[in-house]
């Protein structure tokens, strides 16, 4: 039998986190644990509905069998790569100490490009680095490398498809439960709900002839890592 893992989403926002949440039922489900940490926080423009929405994810966690964190940086493109953020992910990963990570790429899979998700992407990269150096951080806590880091995949050729087809009604709990769309009516109220900015064709490719949901986003690639770092 093999042992317990934990697996980390870390991603720029509470619905890229959510996204997951077939694969995070899946691990789950399996034994393993699982935490969602959202990076970019609306509390510096959405108040109470940003601490109302918080909980939900919360709740909605729990429904998948996992926890759930946010941290306090900004969003809306002030989102830096800084030593300071590099540190503040690099401690988050000490302190969790993850098996496996999920986070986004750095290329952009929206319409629009986002700037929270470029930078997410190169802070949990180096992060990953940093965590594991012989380096001392303010907490104190000991080094720890991730090995398998895994990106949202699009649908291309070489993606890691799961199929999440048998926890469909966890994932349908988790996203009620998190209340998302009122969060996108406090935050986004020029963008009508139901409207999306993803790309169309080739990242929804994997959701099926109907374009149902349950398989959106259920496809990673993997990046090629060293079993350990170099000295």
């Amino acid at each position: 039998m093999n042992a317990a893992r934990h697996l980390l989403v870390i991603m720029p926002h509470t619905g890229e986190c959510f996204s997951c949440s077939g694969t995070v039922a899946k691990h789950t489900r399996a034994g393993d644990r699982a935490t969602l940490v959202s990076v970019c926080s609306g509390a510096e423009r959405l108040g109470e509905a940003w601490e109302r929405h918080v909980e939900g994810c919360r709740r909605g966690a729990a429904v998948l069998g996992a926890e759930f964190e946010a941290l306090s940086f900004p969003s809306g493109g002030m989102l830096e790569v800084t030593w300071q953020t590099k540190v503040a992910i690099a401690e988050v990963i000490r302190r969790l100490r993850p098996d496996v990570m999920i986070t986004m790429p750095r290329e952009s899979m929206y319409e629009q490009p986002h700037s929270d998700h470029e930078a997410t992407h190169l802070l949990v990269y180096y992060a990953r680095d940093l965590a594991a150096r012989r380096i001392e951080l303010p907490s104190g806590l000991p080094p720890h490398f991730v090995n398998d880091l895994y990106f949202l995949g699009d649908g291309s050729p070489g993606d890691i498809f799961v199929d999440v087809g048998d926890v469909q009604e966890l994932v349908r709990e988790a996203w009620e439960a998190i209340s998302y769309g009122d969060l996108l009516a406090s935050s986004h109220g020029a963008l009508p709900l139901g409207v999306s900015l993803k790309r169309p064709v080739v990242y929804q490719r994997r959701v099926g002839p109907d374009r149902a949901v349950e398989a959106f986003r259920a496809c990673y690639y993997r990046e090629k890592t060293l079993d350990l770092l170099p000295a």
